[in-house]
Order: structure tokens, then C-alpha cells, then sequence
């Protein structure tokens, strides 16, 4: 139920605009206010049937905007890349870290080809930040090594 809610809450946020003063005064009570079905139907002094209609027929509204327009899916996308750059920017300062020390890049180019999936194929996110985890800790203990044969 909060996930509809949510979901609903999202779709309103995107296609407000396209809704009635009405449909959208309603679907905000019902949706971010979470009044019940009769507490609007009594501030507005309509049935609770109607609000339960104008509220399904929005919901069927929202979601055929979304299918046609598909811009919360897009938002949504984009988010995951954010977040996808966030992690992905602290592997390249590693990259530059043992660059520095003439690390052969050839070491690193299983960490490039993880960043590139993720990328290119955020369906799998989960697994994929499970690996790039995995791989940090190999190349902290690459790193380590280095430092050590660097001091000698």
C-alpha cells in the first residue's frame, strides 16, 4: 500500500499539471495529506463514491500518462546513474592513486570493464556494486603491496 502510495505520489509530482484543479486538490488530500475517502468527501460535501471515482479515475490517468510519456521511469533512470557515479568516481581516484606509483594499468581493467557494465546496464546494479566492493578490496590489498615495495 505504501508503495502505491508512493508510486501515485511520484506520478502526481510529473503530471500534476495535466490534471484538473479539482482531480488534483483531491488526489493531493488523498495521496501526500492522507485524508480518508469520507474526510474529503466531506470537506468538499460530495459523496465518498465520488472521490473514490475521481481518485481511480486519476490513478488510470496518471498511469496512462506514464505509459505514453514514460518520464518518472526517466527520472528514475537517472537517479540510479547519479548514484552509480557516486560510487563509481571513487574507483577512479584508486586508478589515478596507483598510476602514480607506475602501477601497470593492465591490473585495473577488470575494475573499468565493471564500471562499464554498470553503466550500460543498470538492471543489474545490485550484483554489480557487490563486485565493485569485492574489487576495491583486492586493490586496497594491491595498493598495500605497492606501498610496501615503494618504501623498500
Amino acid at each position: 500500500m505504501i508503495e502505491k502510495k508512493e508510486h501515485f505520489n511520484l506520478l502526481l509530482d510529473v503530471y500534476s499539471n495535466l490534471l484538473t484543479e479539482h482531480q488534483k486538490e483531491i488526489c493531493q488530500l488523498y495521496y501526500e495529506e492522507d485524508l480518508s475517502l469520507q474526510e474529503i468527501a466531506e470537506n468538499y460535501k460530495i459523496s465518498r463514491n465520488a472521490v473514490f471515482d475521481i481518485i481511480k479515475r486519476v490513478e488510470s490517468l496518471l498511469e496512462e500518462y506514464e505509459e505514453k510519456l514514460g518520464l518518472v521511469k526517466k527520472e528514475k533512470k537517472e537517479q540510479k546513474k547519479k548514484v552509480l557515479i557516486q560510487i563509481v568516481f571513487p574507483l577512479k581516484d584508486k586508478e589515478k592513486l596507483l598510476s602514480n606509483v607506475k602501477v601497470d594499468y593492465q591490473l585495473f581493467s577488470f575494475e573499468e570493464n565493471i564500471m562499464v557494465q554498470i553503466l550500460t546496464n543498470l538492471s543489474k546494479v545490485d550484483k554489480l556494486v557487490k563486485d565493485i566492493t569485492s574489487s576495491i578490496n583486492h586493490y586496497d590489498l594491491h595498493i598495500l603491496k605497492i606501498e610496501k615495495e615503494v618504501k623498500k
